[in-house]
């Protein structure tokens, strides 16, 4: 499953295709054919189906949706990743939610938007098979911002907002952080600051936005 030994031996480098909606797969079948280094070993529509795949068809790259039919791929790449360390995980999906993106983000090689155009798959499974990480430029602008403006925030001025997402007043705010009203309130008003927006219940939005 080594790429560069592929390659050096002039082998097509082996694909399973993971999806359950029949268009994306041709979609891909389509665009992948246009690459002689490329092969599609196999195709998988549901997720019981992916582990067999991999068992019978020799892969080095596997290729697959966020959801089959509303069931999150989650615990299949988990498991596929564990039992064979050397395959190439991409994922290829329209979900965007920046707090799944960050779960799975570890246990994948690439996570590539099905709104890019074509061409760029194939340049994420090339990156992934030289053992770089392939990211959407979408998902990885979205991570940078939630990493600068997590970072622009104190531990105090995170818990503040947090409190305040769920609803959780000045007052008992105030009692649960032993500190004033007064310095609650002007925590707020740091992060609104920070953040760049120029009303608080702007701010609150974004950060309830965040943490979805």
């Amino acid at each position: 499953m080594k790429y560069i030994a592929a390659l050096t031996m002039n082998k097509q480098v082996n694909i399973l295709l993971a999806d359950d909606y029949p268009a994306i797969i041709n979609g891909i079948t389509v665009e992948l054919k246009n690459n002689r280094d490329f092969k599609v070993v196999a195709i998988a529509q549901t997720i019981d189906d992916i582990e067999k795949k991999i068992i019978q068809c020799p892969t080095d790259v596997l290729i697959i949706s966020y959801w089959f039919r509303g069931v999150s791929s989650q615990n299949i790449i988990r498991k596929v990743r564990s039992r064979y360390p050397s395959l190439k995980i991409i994922i290829y999906t329209q979900e965007e939610k920046l707090f799944l993106v960050k779960e799975i983000l570890p246990y994948v090689d690439g996570y590539i938007l099905k709104t890019e155009p074509e061409g760029v798959l194939s340049k994420a499974i090339h990156r992934t098979l030289q053992h770089k990480k392939s990211i959407s430029e979408d998902v990885r602008e979205s991570l940078a911002m939630d990493a600068s403006f997590n970072n622009a925030l104190s531990k105090q001025e995170n818990k503040i907002l947090s409190y305040r997402l769920h609803g959780v007043s000045t007052t008992h705010i105030s009692d649960q952080m032993s500190i004033s009203e007064k310095t609650v309130r002007k925590h707020l008003d740091n992060a609104r600051k920070k953040l760049g927006f120029h009303k608080t219940e702007d701010m609150m939005r974004w950060f309830w936005k965040q943490s979805q």
